[in-house]
């Protein structure tokens, strides 16, 4: 503007100049020019210079006391929070930990009387000639409530020992095989007794998984057992067995997934979220059948230790599927 401003003034001074003859005398107009442009920029720079801050904002000191008296307000908060939580979480593992104290200690002291009363209930049945069929009777009935005792003493005492942290797994290559006619050995009485057929599938001896041997039977064992005590008379559990993959940290890996899917009662939909914790049971019927409601969630946890994953497909009064995935040993092929 300034140099357009000039260049104006100079064309039109020289004109002017020019008209006049070389007199080079400035006439009041030319002064009138020059001075409306002086006034002109004068303004202009006033428009564009920057004010001062506290020209413009005169609150600006007190709002950045009270935003930085704010933002310290809330990291007091944010601490005194964090140590709340820090505490109560501290004051729940204490708790937990008790617990788990607690529970294994008991199931030892209760143990050793138990098989004090069981094994001299074995000694009275081993003397069967001098037994009437009363005395029969009440030594059985002795027998069987000194084995469920004893069942559930050990399947809390495992509880205890996962929560705890003091569960001690063997991971070894397991043969699915031998597992799996094993625990079909410890199901089928109780199969027979309820009138369900046990389908099973042949498998051959290179069907191998990475499991603690022990620890898959017996959850093997909970799974069957669950799917004949909640199934119907004359009903059917067939278990499958499949290579299925897995996503692993951004790498497939190979899990043998073992299902087992019954004709029972179903569960309800506004019970799967219940379905493993423990103490839980969901039927009408769960009061007449033998059990403690542990054994699902000792097998999920038992099962997560040995590197697998545990879930359930259930429809209400049509049946459910449980299963298992464990990683699928190469070697064994």
């Amino acid at each position: 503007v300034l140099l357009l401003s000039r260049s104006t003034y100079d064309c039109s001074y020289i004109r002017e100049t020019e008209d006049r003859g070389t007199s080079g005398k400035i006439d009041n107009n030319d002064i009138v020019k020059i001075i409306i442009i002086f006034v002109f920029f004068f303004f202009f720079f006033l428009m564009i210079r920057r004010p001062p801050r506290s020209t413009l904002f005169p609150y600006t000191t007190l709002f950045r006391s009270q935003l930085k008296l704010a933002q310290e307000n809330l990291e007091m908060r944010v601490k005194k929070r964090t140590h709340e939580l820090i505490r109560a979480k501290e004051e729940a593992d204490n708790a937990n930990k008790s617990k788990s104290e607690f529970l294994a200690r008991m199931s030892h002291e209760l143990r050793t009387p138990l098989n004090a009363v069981l094994g001299f209930g074995q000694l009275l049945q081993m003397d069967d000639d001098n037994l009437n069929d009363e005395q029969r009777v009440a030594i059985e009935h002795i027998l069987i409530g000194g084995r469920h005792l004893l069942q559930l003493i050990n399947e809390v005492l495992d509880i205890a020992r996962v929560d705890a942290g003091e569960m001690e797994l063997i991971i070894e290559t397991a043969p699915l095989n031998d597992v799996m006619d094993t625990a079909l050995l410890l199901i089928r009485p109780l199969a027979l007794n309820q009138g369900v057929t046990l389908n099973t599938p042949s498998l051959t001896p290179d069907c191998c998984v990475r499991a603690d041997l022990q620890r898959l039977v017996q959850v093997l064992v909970n799974l069957f057992s669950n799917a004949v005590k909640y199934n119907r008379k004359g009903g059917e559990v067939t278990v499958d067995c499949a290579v299925v993959m897995r996503d692993n940290g951004g790498s497939r890996k190979r899990m043998l997934h073992i299902a087992v899917t019954d004709t029972g009662i179903g569960i309800r939909e506004e019970d799967y979220d219940k379905v493993f914790e423990p103490f839980q049971r969901f039927t009408l019927q769960a009061e007449n059948i033998e059990g403690t409601g542990v054994g699902l969630s000792i097998s999920k946890k038992m099962v997560e230790l040995m590197g697998g994953y545990i879930g359930f497909e259930s429809q209400y009064e049509t049946g459910s599927t449980f299963w298992v995935e464990l990683p699928f040993d190469e070697t064994g092929t």
